[in-house]
């Protein structure tokens, strides 16, 4: 009798074992859905959009750009925390391609066709000419730029691929069109110094960060002219296995963000419209 006492639990406790270890496999093997990670997103810096020089080394404080708040905002809710690396531009797109950076922070379809992007833009950008103060020269279609040097940032583009970029990489070897390196973290601050010291004619960048740039100086440049406004994303690597789940939240989120109304508060901290 007492044998057979023993060969029961002998067997019961083999019997649990297995089940433990097939448990313990499924625990490992099958991925958490939802589980919380650290996306880190390579960008620069556009302040009022990203504005890096509000961050600390605790982190994004309370107006850290409106992309940022938006894209914090969707991931977040999603148990998603988000890491900025705030890096030269050229910089940012060779470490999101080759998969050094989760994703491209501020970024359009153009500039690099290889990476992942939402269906829905997290933003927009409205490019515009500025000149010199003192200047009488607008911009009427590309051929109006064939009789001044602009000033542009190098691996930027400026319409999506359009017309405009199709100019600027035929004359950027040229005397017509100026790059600064896209390897300068102080972009836009060197190409406004350029068109003060009249070493470039025109020079175009967004109106809403040229406008946040002189806030609180006296404005050297003038507007001279616009093109079309188009959205810009936060795209994600395709060397992150979970880029393609990173892209759909973004689209639903955008779509959520607009109907609860959080992203007209989002904008309105910035002195931004919806540009939808």
């Amino acid at each position: 009798m007492a044998s057979v006492e023993i060969e029961a639990r002998v067997k019961s406790e083999r019997r649990l074992r297995y089940i433990s270890l097939v448990v313990l496999y499924f625990a490992i093997c099958i991925p958490i859905k939802g589980a919380t990670d650290t996306i880190v997103l390579a960008t620069g810096s556009w302040c009022p959009y990203i504005c890096p020089e509000t961050f600390s080394e605790a982190g994004l404080n309370d107006e850290p750009g409106f992309v940022v708040e938006i894209v914090r905002e969707i991931l977040n809710e999603h148990g998603h925390q988000i890491k900025l690396a705030i890096v030269p531009w050229s910089r940012a797109i060779r470490g999101a391609s080759n998969g050094s950076y989760d994703g491209l922070l501020g970024t359009v379809p153009a500039t690099v066709p290889e990476m992942i992007f939402p269906e829905r833009g997290q933003s927009f950008y409205h490019m515009c000419f500025f000149t010199r103060v003192d200047s009488t020269w607008k911009y009427e279609g590309v051929k109006s730029l064939t009789s001044v040097r602009l000033g542009v940032v190098q691996d930027y583009d400026y319409d999506n691929g359009g017309e405009l970029d199709q100019y600027i990489q035929h004359e950027i070897n040229g005397y017509w069109v100026i790059p600064i390196s896209g390897e300068d973290k102080d972009a836009l601050k060197t190409n406004v110094r350029r068109i003060e010291q009249g070493r470039v004619d025109v020079i175009i960048d967004g109106r809403e960060v040229i406008d946040y740039y002189f806030k609180d100086k006296e404005k050297t440049v003038r507007e001279a002219g616009c093109i079309s406004r188009d959205e810009m994303y936060v795209a994600f690597s395709p060397m992150n296995e979970r880029a393609q789940e990173y892209a759909e939240i973004m689209s639903k989120g955008m779509v959520r963000l607009r109907t609860s109304g959080k992203l007209e508060k989002i904008l309105a901290k910035y002195g931004v419209k919806d540009w939808q």
